[in-house]
């Protein structure tokens, strides 16, 4: 098990704060998505529509730019295509950058293009879980994808001390603009690196997202009242949920689910992921 790298951990943590983070990256994360939730681990349960959920109306929007300069402690320099540059691992015609980090475990992170997508009501997502859990088909552990941020482009590169450096090609030509940190995430290789944890570009991808889990007071109390939730014996019909608990998933959802941070369980941390 692979720890996440803590200065990429701790940039998206100031800009998300409780969100996780999806590691790899490429891990394909999206909105309604169901997973069973370890300590350590992550596995793909489904979607919510596959579990029989609707949980209503969706949001979508658009948010700036995520650029992180690992809080100053880089030295970047570009490199225009065309021009020479004594000690350059790019060609003359190349557009680049040398990018020196002065701390160890520090990120270069640039994610553009990004959006946001989220459920909006509360009360749908919580009467729908307790409908499943109701019924056996929502097991302890299990989360639901309520919200994803994701990246249209995306550049990650992260130091594993003070002495680490890259040099990278620019994939995309420069904008309007020129050369810039943002530039990056039109996709880069690396010509050039030392001490470098990784050197990472790539396209449409969820830096990170929003779960929430039934709360555990809520399926104790469930368990302790309605004890057994289901008949038994072959044949028997199953029994429907009780009104007064989908009334108090309308009035009070998150009285049965709860967002799980980053740091609550069942979840990975920014010292453990997979």
């Amino acid at each position: 098990m692979k720890p996440l790298h803590p200065g990429y951990c701790a940039a998206l943590a100031r800009e998300w704060p409780g969100w996780w983070v999806t590691w790899p990256l490429l891990r394909p994360v999206a909105l309604g998505d169901a997973f069973l939730a370890g300590p350590q681990t992550l596995v793909r349960a489904g979607a919510l529509p596959a579990h029989g959920i609707d949980p209503g109306a969706i949001r979508s929007s658009r948010r700036s730019d995520f650029l992180f300069d690992a809080d100053g402690n880089i030295s970047l320099r570009f490199k225009a295509a065309g021009t020479a540059v004594e000690g350059s691992t790019l060609s003359v015609g190349d557009a680049g950058a040398r990018v020196s980090f002065s701390r160890g475990n520090s990120a270069l992170v640039s994610f553009t293009d990004l959006s946001l997508q989220e459920y909006l009501d509360a009360p749908a997502v919580a009467r729908a879980l307790a409908a499943r859990y109701w019924a056996g088909s929502w097991e302890i552990g299990q989360v639901a994808v309520t919200a994803v941020t994701t990246a249209r482009r995306a550049a990650v590169l992260l130091a594993h001390d003070g002495q680490a450096e890259a040099e990278v090609r620019l994939s995309a030509k420069p904008g309007a603009g020129g050369l810039t940190l943002a530039g990056l995430s039109g996709g880069i290789d690396a010509t050039d690196r030392r001490n470098m944890a990784l050197i990472w570009s790539g396209r449409m991808v969820t830096p990170v997202f929003q779960v929430v889990g039934l709360r555990r007071r809520w399926r104790e109390r469930i368990d302790q009242v309605y004890d057994p939730r289901q008949p038994g014996g072959f044949g028997a019909h199953p029994r429907p949920v009780p009104e007064l608990v989908l009334a108090d998933a309308t009035a009070e959802p998150f009285e049965v689910i709860e967002e799980l941070g980053a740091d609550q369980p069942p979840a990975w941390d920014c010292d453990t992921a997979t």
